[in-house]
């Protein structure tokens, strides 16, 4: 969606757009699809097939990076002196970051677009890697478990982002609820 397209049309909350004609029997398609190429709207099933193929490897890579520590508790205990308590503070500010990561990162993926904020979160999710695979200290356990977090935001909104780009795709959206867990 380029700039000019966004400016003219705002950007609303979900439920708050008629998406039917309430005296006709037409739908009101929202957003309005374009004649660019490049809009999601007009891309072809393959072209959706293997975008939401990169968008499920990129969840699938963080929920692993964010969760894989659970299984290191027993060595980080021996190996390092933490106490459970500490690692309990440590998966807490993990879900802390990922709240605080959301606040932020949603409505910056709607300014910027979200290509630079998915490079962000990935370049954060390589950073604390790293940083806990270099831990010795609890300060350390702690900052790097912020750092996950906050990079690991972007992965709990991409799939609102990914369907928000093709509500009316009707080869995608019976899919939806299953793939994001709606209808809940």
């Amino acid at each position: 969606m380029s700039n000019s397209q966004s400016e003219q049309e705002p950007i609303w909350a979900p439920g708050t757009v008629t998406l039917e004609d309430i005296h006709g029997s037409s739908v009101v398609l929202f957003p309005t699809p374009s004649d660019d190429p490049d809009d999601p709207l007009n891309w072809s099933k393959a072209r959706k097939a293997l975008n939401y193929t990169f968008v499920s490897l990129f969840v699938l890579f963080t929920f692993v990076e964010l969760d894989i520590g659970f299984t290191a508790w027993g060595p980080m205990e021996t190996e390092l002196g933490f106490t459970v308590d500490q690692l309990n503070a440590g998966t807490a500010t993990n879900y802390g970051g990922l709240a605080v990561g959301c606040f932020f990162l949603l409505p910056l993926a709607r300014k910027y677009g979200r290509r630079p904020i998915y490079i962000f979160s990935s370049a954060l999710q390589l950073a604390a890697s790293v940083w806990n695979a270099k831990t010795y200290t609890f300060g350390d356990y702690i900052g790097g478990m912020l750092i996950s977090g906050l990079g690991g935001a972007i992965s709990e909104i991409i799939s609102e982002r990914f369907w928000d780009l093709s509500p009316q795709d009707t080869s995608w959206n019976p899919k939806a609820g299953a793939g994001d867990g709606g209808g809940v």
